[in-house]
């Protein structure tokens, strides 16, 4: 089943408020609702660009995959990539046990992949 991310995806974002973030950026208060609170059915191609563009993700970020019970998918099944495990789900409590070095050296290492993928 292929439901919505968004909590963690505000989590890892470190935003408390994601329906006044969804309204602000002119979601509906509903639809906002809608998308936070309930399963809904659809969603829409502008809810999902003004949710990437705010919270600087993919649009797979903003989905998660959980197969049915007795479902198996093939290691090499895009759908894969949308299976999401619980240390991502806790990505800000991870990053908030992390001492000084430890975050010091992965801001580090992030700087240095991001000037590498630039440099392509």
């Amino acid at each position: 089943m292929i439901t919505l991310n968004l909590e963690q995806v505000f989590k890892a974002r470190g935003i408390d408020k994601g329906y006044s973030l969804m309204i602000k950026h002119g979601i509906s208060s509903s639809a906002a609702g809608n998308l936070l609170y309930r399963a809904p059915r659809s969603i829409r191609l502008k809810h999902i660009e003004i949710l990437c563009k705010h919270l600087v993700c993919e649009p797979s970020d903003l989905f998660a995959y959980t197969p049915e019970k007795n479902e198996t998918l093939n290691e090499n099944h895009p759908l894969q990539k949308l299976i999401r495990d619980q240390a991502e789900a806790n990505l800000k409590q991870a990053i908030s046990n992390l001492s000084y070095q430890e975050l010091i050296a992965i801001t580090k290492n992030i700087s240095k992949n991001k000037k590498e993928d630039n440099s392509h």
